[in-house]
Parts: C-alpha cells; sequence; structure tokens
C-alpha cells in the first residue's frame, strides 16, 4: 500500500526506507530533492522568508 507524503519532509523518504521499497524510496528522495532545491531558490530571490 503506497502511502502519500508532503514534500515538505523527509518522513515519506523515511517510511519508504523502512518499508524496503527501493522504488518507492528513490521517488520520495527526488521529490524531497526537486521541493528543497525550489526553496533554497525561492529564499535566494527573496520570495520565500
Amino acid at each position: 500500500m503506497q502511502k502519500y507524503c508532503s514534500s515538505k519532509t523527509g518522513s515519506c523518504v523515511a517510511d519508504a526506507i523502512a518499508a524496503h521499497e527501493p522504488l518507492r524510496t528513490q521517488d520520495a528522495m527526488y521529490l524531497h530533492l526537486v521541493y528543497n532545491r525550489k526553496r533554497i531558490q525561492m529564499i535566494k530571490k527573496g520570495d520565500l522568508i
């Protein structure tokens, strides 16, 4: 059963690792990195504090 998580936290990654689901782990990590990269870019531009 797939759990849908907010990309705002790393809990999806941890949950997927704990469930021994490598593809879900890879997807969760990718989304986590994309989300955080975008937030860092927004912070640098001053769009997000």
